[in-house]
């Protein structure tokens, strides 16, 4: 076989890897690469209270890659109206109506009070008892997962300063419920399925349950974090959700860094 010139064994070289390259899966582009904290344009941006009422919802509009600042998502409404079907089997006026009173008046709170005094006053060998003694009507499988779900993150909320007292399991999981209502608000105003009046009357009722059982941002981060870990346990979900609640802290361009968590005379 003849010898052929050195520049020819550099191109196809040069073939391969790009050959290579191409055949590699394209990565999922992430909307929170280009702008964690979306804003929206001033002519729909909310100001004054409603803009603070928005805000326990931050974690949940940021993980959606919603804007932080108007009722509006500035999601594609296929794409909102998928979420709310997927996630929420929401796709009717009552659906919306029927989930956001849930969210509001029960949610996963109702049962972390059984959660919560179990899991810091018993030891694990008695849980099981301790939930078949509860005598409230409840879903004492759900009641138990959901403390199984709570053993095998504590320590991992431990070591990222999620929960660093039993003060922080004490304050409960308000928030979770509440920036899910937020959101869900937000989404089914987008799809019509509620007027904008009634979203912001869900969002208001949301901010002000938050404001009266939290004292800070911070809190509220927990409190969103703690709920999503009694619910699902460990994983990506989980993982996702407390960098976004770290960030949301810490990150100078969001507004829970700009933002009081009470507000002023001047606001109210």
């Amino acid at each position: 076989m003849p010898q052929l010139p050195w520049y020819v064994y550099v191109l196809l070289a040069i073939i391969a890897v790009l050959g290579c390259w191409l055949l590699l899966p394209a990565r999922k582009p992430n909307p929170r690469d280009r702008d964690t904290f979306r804003r929206s344009s001033p002519a729909t941006a909310a100001t004054g209270e409603r803009a603070r009422q928005l805000l326990p919802g931050l974690t949940h509009a940021v993980d959606f890659g919603a804007t932080v600042d108007s009722l509006s998502t500035g999601v594609k409404r296929a794409r909102v109206a998928s979420a709310l079907n997927d996630w929420w089997n929401i796709g009717s006026t009552e659906q919306a109506q029927s989930t956001l009173g849930w969210l509001l008046q029960e949610g996963h709170r109702a049962v972390w009070p059984h959660v919560w005094r179990i899991a810091t006053s018993e030891p694990v060998e008695n849980w099981t008892a301790s939930v078949y003694a509860i005598r409230q009507k409840v879903d004492r499988d759900q009641i138990q997962e959901y403390l199984n779900h709570l053993a095998e993150t504590l320590p991992g909320l431990q070591e990222q300063g999620v929960v660093q007292s039993s003060d922080d399991l004490a304050r409960g999981i308000v928030a979770w419920d509440m920036s899910r209502a937020i959101m869900v608000a937000r989404m089914c105003y987008d799809c019509k399925l509620i007027t904008e009046p009634q979203a912001w009357e869900v969002i208001a009722y949301a901010s002000a349950a938050v404001s009266h059982s939290l004292s800070s941002w911070e809190d509220v981060a927990k409190s969103t974090v703690i709920g999503r870990a009694m619910w699902t346990g460990q994983g990506a979900p989980l993982t996702e959700l407390a960098a976004i609640a770290a960030q949301c802290q810490n990150d100078p361009a969001s507004p829970w860094t700009t933002t009081p968590f009470k507000a002023t005379p001047t606001e109210v």
